[in-house]
């Protein structure tokens, strides 16, 4: 079992794709100066399981586009570790980054101590929301064990039908 990376983010800079390469990252179509780009190989998931999804055929062929609002992945920062809570689409990017070694995402970080505007009730803030599914029985291991603070590093599995 492979533990969860604890490299930074902060080698691939911002704006600039990463590394000490000239080149832009490729983005999907993007303009590599819209905001933080990271390697998603550096980013943690908050979860053990996701749902099925299309979204690497369209990071794929192009059509993917990092800059629509709501596409870039929402991050916190965990000891120095990325930890993501759209996992859906860090799965599809690692996969597309497994065929393409330049291929970054575009990242929002996150305050942990602002209000998750996402949850109805407007009092939980970024930390709880992300503790909460951190600590949920359908995210628990065959021992029981919770996410780790920092996330895990390993690809999660498909989600499992309701009920199971």
């Amino acid at each position: 079992m492979t533990t969860p990376q604890t490299a930074t983010a902060t080698a691939t800079g911002s704006g600039t794709g990463g590394g000490a390469s000239a080149d832009p990252p490729s983005t999907g179509g993007c303009t590599p100066d819209d905001g933080e780009w990271v390697d998603p190989n550096l980013i943690n998931f908050s979860q053990r399981s996701v749902s099925p999804n299309d979204y690497v055929a369209s990071m794929l062929d192009g059509s993917w586009d990092w800059n629509r609002p709501g596409t870039a992945l929402q991050v916190v920062e965990r000891d120095g570790q990325l930890v993501s809570y759209d996992n859906r689409r860090l799965d599809a990017a690692r996969e597309v980054r497994a065929q393409d070694p330049d291929y970054r995402v575009r990242v929002v970080r996150l305050d942990p101590s602002a209000k998750n505007p996402h949850k109805p009730s407007g009092k939980m803030t970024w930390d709880q929301s992300f503790e909460k599914r951190m600590r949920s029985k359908l995210n628990q291991d065959e021992n029981g064990c919770r996410v780790p603070w920092q996330g895990l590093y390993d690809r999660p599995g498909p989600k499992p039908p309701k009920g199971q």
